[in-house]
């Protein structure tokens, strides 16, 4: 059976900066920054955000961005950090009613050696 890893990471693409890219920021600091009057932020990210800068169909440029979450040190219990991780997904995509940003969540698993 394949362990699960207490890890996870979150993906966003989205249109080169705009005032979208402005929103989807306010959005990553209300999960990853402390915000009164909690005490500690909603998820606790290992790595990143990372982002990437890509072409696709006709030249067009879009930003793809990743942070790693560690979804055992948040606040609740493992299960509930996949559900923010989820939430905030689910919270990028909502972001743009022109529906140009494409956000997912994957439960990571630990890799090991044969």
């Amino acid at each position: 059976m394949v362990k699960k890893s207490r890890y996870g990471m979150l993906e966003c693409e989205h249109d080169t900066p705009t005032p979208l890219h402005d929103t989807l920021w306010t959005l990553y600091k209300d999960y990853f920054e402390v915000v009164p009057p909690a005490t500690q932020p909603l998820l606790k990210k290992v790595a990143g955000p990372f982002h990437k800068e890509i072409t696709i169909e006709m030249g067009k440029k879009r930003i793809v961005g990743w942070v790693i979450i560690d979804l055992d040190a948040g606040p609740g219990t493992h299960d509930e950090a996949i559900d923010k991780a989820n939430e905030l997904k689910d919270a990028l995509i909502s972001a743009d009613p022109a529906k140009s940003v494409e956000a997912r969540f994957y439960e990571l698993t630990d890799s090991t050696p044969p």
